[in-house]
This record gives C-alpha cells, structure tokens and sequence, in this order.
C-alpha cells in the first residue's frame, strides 16, 4: 500500500511538472526558443559571409602564391566569380521638384516624395497609384509591414498610411524639428541575394557620379554620368537590380546589367 502511494505521489508531481512546463512554454518558452533560432540563424548567416569568406580568400591567395613560385608564372586565382557590370539608364520621370528623402521600393511601387507631397508609381507600368499632400514638408519615409508606410514630416508629426490607398491608420506630433535628410554616399550591394558566399559590391555616390567597386579586391567595375548634381538615390532593388536616382527634376532607373 505504502508503494502505491508513493507512486501515485510521483505521478501527481510529474503530472504538476509537466503542467508547469506547458505554462512556461505558452508564455515564455515559445518566444525563447524562436529567438535562439533566429539567433543561431543570424550566427550561421554572420559565419558564411564573413569567417568562411575569409578562409576561403586566405586559400585563394596561398594556392596563388604556390602555384606562381613553382610554374614561375603570374597566374592570377579566383575563387569568387568575376563579373563585368554596367549601369544602364532603361528610363526616367520629370518631377514636379526636387526629392526631399530617399525613394523607398517594394515588389510592386517606387514611393517617392517631393515638398509636402508622397507619390506612389507603378513599376510595372510607370503610372502614379497615388499621391497624397501633408501639411508640413516630409523630411523622411520608410517602409513599415502590414503594407503600410512611414512618412515623418518636417514638424516632428510621424503619419502611419497605407500603401495602397495613401489612407492614414494614425498619427503622432512629437513637437520637434527634423533635419534635412541626405542622400547615402556609400552602399553595399549584394547583386546576387541567393549565394551567401557572393562578393558585394560597394556604391559609392558623388555629385556626378556613381561608382561601383569590388568589395574584395578594390577594382573599379563601372560608373555612370549624369547631367546634373545626384540629388537622392533609393537601396538596391532586389527585384529589379537596380537603383533610382534623383537627378535634377527628374528620377531615373539604373540597371545593374550583370555578365557572369
């Protein structure tokens, strides 16, 4: 009888146990092991673009080295693909003014904004889905999920919208001063979003002139010339491989045209 109870005591503190560690879970544990997956994703993807790329250049250069002492020849090895790219302009867009922000892209539009004004246009058939005015200049937009948008305006108010109608889901005014936002000098670019062990390529802004250069090696892939002073430019579109760029009064799509 003594054995019984003893047992059934053990199968209450199991069944307790049990009970307490499903309630863990539900509220905490769930949430802690997603986050250590995605850590341990993020560490994976940290590993392949920087400690094994580096492995990998430090073989390169060796067999280089060897290889040329014992033949007596100048071979030059490479482990990464070399590609020949050229920026191409396919079209551009007169604008009513100058951008006041960077473009911002997802599958489907190209968001700018110029003054006091945000414009949606259709990549596929260059037509505006719409625009919308704002009380105060906009200083800043930025994609946000849900399909919505991000537009801060130069009297500190941030205004949630939709991305498909311009329809404002909220609005807050912090009651301060924005500073006039500049366009990035200085990009990396990863043409190639699948290969994990791909090269970037760093875009490198001037007034005149943008400029792609190998991010291992340094040379100097292509340029492109424009007419006037680059005004702003968007990030690289994964899905079209390109950049827009605000030229003067006008926004133009470059083609990042990749040779293999």
């Amino acid at each position: 009888m003594g054995k019984l109870h003893f047992r059934l005591k053990m199968l209450a503190v199991l069944f307790i146990l049990i009970i307490l560690f499903s309630l863990f879970y539900a509220f905490s544990g769930k949430y802690w092991l997603e986050d250590q997956q995605n850590l341990q994703k993020y560490k994976n993807r940290e590993f392949l673009e920087n400690d094994l790329m580096e492995k990998i250049l430090t073989i390169q250069y060796q067999t280089q080295d060897i290889i040329n002492e014992i033949l007596d020849k100048d071979y030059l090895i490479e482990l990464f693909p070399r590609r020949d790219i050229k920026l191409i302009k396919e079209w551009s867009i007169p604008l009513p003014s100058k951008l006041v922000c960077p473009p911002v892209i997802d599958h489907r539009s190209l968001i700018f904004a110029t003054g006091n004004e945000v414009m949606v246009l259709n990549k596929c058939n260059l037509t505006l889905s719409w625009r919308k005015s704002f009380s105060s200049e906009i200083k800043f937009i930025e994609l946000s999920e849900a399909n919505r948008l991000l537009v801060l305006t130069g009297d500190g108010t941030v205004n949630n919208i939709s991305r498909d109608n311009g329809d404002i889901n909220w609005q807050e005014n912090n009651k301060f001063q924005i500073s006039q936002s500049m366009k990035k000098n200085l990009s990396r670019i990863v043409p190639n979003k699948l290969n994990r062990l791909d090269s970037s390529i760093i875009m490198l802004v001037m007034d005149n002139e943008i400029r792609l250069i190998n991010n291992i090696t340094g040379d100097s892939l292509s340029s492109y010339q424009t007419h006037n002073p680059i005004n702003q430019i968007s990030d690289f579109d994964v899905y079209e491989k390109c950049v827009y760029v605000n030229e003067g009064l006008e926004i133009i799509k470059l083609i990042f045209k990749i040779e293999d």
